[in-house]
């Protein structure tokens, strides 16, 4: 009896012992997978149940796709090898929304977590290679969407306002690329009868002034002239037709020289002044567009007309019109009152007194005035306008970013795994970790790069634009000192 009793507890402790030893060497064996080749027998067993289990929960877990070898993988060292990266294969259903939107979140879910531990388990019982690792972490978590949002950020291009810059070539005065709008010059006939006692304020220094200003605004308006006030007075039958002789003598169009020339040479007025009727008439054939009206004029309102009223329906039609007038040798009655209109149509007002000054007036007031109006419209992007741009790329390049850090996230979490199941050493795991580190701060260089060259192309177009507009200021200030050159032959047409 005693001898039985014994024989069984030397077996039971035997087999005690044993499964202790083959403990050891299965351990022995995950910690240490390049062991020496007395443990080959236990790694290849331990290596058929872990494929076993695999097979087990791969069947459970469907939808779930992971590489079966290990291929290298190389350094980005550019945006196109960001954008052919291939898809990791745990995440290759990710959208780019996700990736932008849940870079704080969790970034796996329980099956990808599942899949990592298996693939991982079974590529540490084989080595214990910092690199190898590393590479299997890329290849089943590597983002699928850098393709995509790295073309949206690519094809960004600048929305600077195009500056309004029409053509100022003298041989194309005819083609008028655009308009902005459209100029109405009321001319009162009346003043035909004014003569400076020096002989200098004439009708002809009025057409040739007028002329050559039409010249200017004319390369990117319509223009219209309208004339009053040049039908004779000698009766009271005559009186009525003074008063309602008011005419678009050069229609509404684009400017010609000739014609408009043309227009003024039948002009010799003796008449009333029917201003309000002028301003109506302008009011009626200017329709609801942004118009700018030049006014010259001999006096205040003769034929019982209100020209506040008028001035005042004719603002009514658009907020970016604008009058502005010149008094021709007129009282100070008169001058109040015109001054007055022009106050109401958000204009200038000047009185002259001879053909110097007109022709001052007409070619740096008003036409500065004009110019100035023109280059509100051929501004180059500013410093506030090129930032918006800025902000607007920004948009599409911070998804870039996100994306590299949910990417990041999800290579934190998998060698966090790696630690807490102790698949290899912990100065393995740090080895992994510097990888992936090396891989994020790479990546995110290349984006920084990629924002500088966008970023300089943006500052072109803005100079490309600010050039431009120079070009166009240098040759509109060179028709200008043209137009309002000391008169000569040339000038003296009329």
């Amino acid at each position: 009896m005693f001898n039985k009793k014994m024989v069984s507890i030397c077996l039971i402790c035997l087999l005690f012992l044993g499964a202790c030893n083959n403990g050891e060497k299965v351990n022995t064996a995950i910690k240490n997978p390049n062991n020496e080749t007395n443990n080959n027998q236990t790694e290849v067993k331990e290596e058929k149940g872990n494929e076993q289990v695999n097979e087990e929960k791969h069947e459970n877990d469907p939808g779930i796709e992971t590489s079966s070898e290990s291929e290298s993988v190389s350094k980005i060292n550019s945006l196109e090898q960001m954008k052919e990266q291939k898809s990791g294969s745990l995440v290759q259903d990710t959208t780019p929304q996700f990736e932008v939107e849940n870079s704080a979140i969790e970034p796996l879910n329980s099956n990808q977590i599942k899949a990592i531990i298996e693939e991982l388990e079974k590529l540490t019982n084989e080595t214990a290679d910092s690199t190898e690792i590393y590479n299997k972490i890329v290849q089943l978590l590597r983002s699928p969407n850098y393709k995509e949002i790295i073309n949206r950020a690519e094809n960004f291009e600048p929305r600077f306002d195009k500056p309004f810059m029409p053509s100022v070539s003298e041989k194309d005065n005819n083609d008028v690329l655009s308009n902005r709008g459209k100029a109405i010059i009321l001319l009162d006939a009346k003043s035909s009868m004014l003569l400076s006692q020096d002989g200098q304020l004439t009708l002809e220094t009025i057409k040739n002034s007028i002329t050559r200003f039409a010249k200017i605004i004319g390369q990117n308006n319509e223009v219209s002239l309208i004339v009053y006030g040049h039908k004779n007075n000698n009766s009271e039958t005559d009186h009525v037709q003074a008063c309602n002789a008011v005419e678009e003598m050069y229609p509404m169009g684009t400017f010609d020289e000739e014609q408009f020339k043309q227009s003024l040479r039948t002009i010799e007025g003796n008449g009333e002044s029917p201003l309000s009727q002028a301003l109506k008439k302008a009011e009626e054939i200017s329709g609801d567009e942004e118009v700018s009206m030049y006014v010259i004029s001999n006096g205040a309102e003769t034929c019982d007309g209100d020209p506040v009223k008028e001035i005042k329906t004719f603002m009514g039609k658009n907020v970016d019109r604008s009058v502005h007038i010149i008094g021709l040798e007129v009282d100070e009655d008169a001058g109040d009152m015109l001054k007055e209109l022009s106050i109401l149509g958000k204009g200038s007002y000047y009185s002259v007194k001879n053909e110097e000054e007109l022709k001052n007036i007409v070619g740096e007031k008003w036409l500065k005035n004009y110019i100035d109006l023109a280059l509100a419209h051929t501004k180059a992007p500013g410093p506030w306008e090129i930032l918006d741009e800025y902000n607007r790329f920004d948009e599409d390049l911070n998804q870039i970013r996100e994306v590299i850090k949910t990417e990041k996230s999800r290579y934190d979490q998998a060698v966090q795994i790696l630690s807490l199941e102790k698949f290899v050493d912990q100065s393995i795991v740090d080895q992994v970790s510097e990888l992936i580190i090396e891989e994020y701060r790479n990546k995110l260089d290349i984006i920084s790069e990629f924002r500088t060259n966008k970023l300089e192309e943006i500052d072109q177009e803005a100079k490309d634009i600010r050039d431009q507009v120079e070009e166009w200021k240098e040759q509109m200030q060179q028709l200008e000192n043209l137009a309002f050159a000391q008169p000569n032959s040339e000038h003296q047409v009329f």
